[in-house]
């Protein structure tokens, strides 16, 4: 499963080289893409919780925002992130490190 961390780091940095900076580019444009072509529940389960395009929030406070339970919102993130991380992968993009 996809941690915080990676994702997070896919965004684009001020300190990043040019080659980091261009498969930090293509991550972001992808995440972006399976984030537009995600259900409404998933998408917003994933910005919310990272705080894209708005403040960060814990699952709790999702789960509630979607109303159901905190364990129907954290099987919807993993499936979210799972799907984001097999993307990313069939894109041979694994680490950008």
């Amino acid at each position: 499963m996809l941690k915080l961390a990676p994702l997070t780091q896919s965004l684009p940095t001020r300190e990043a080289g040019p080659c980091q900076s261009l498969c930090k580019d293509e991550s972001s444009f992808l995440i972006r893409h399976i984030l537009d072509s995600s259900d409404p529940t998933s998408r917003l389960l994933i910005e919310g919780r990272f705080g894209l395009g708005r403040s960060a929030k814990s699952l709790h406070a999702l789960a509630n925002e979607v109303g159901c339970s905190d364990s129907h919102a954290r099987r919807l993130f993993d499936s979210a992130m799972d799907k984001i991380e097999r993307e990313l992968r069939r894109h041979g993009i694994d680490s950008c490190e």
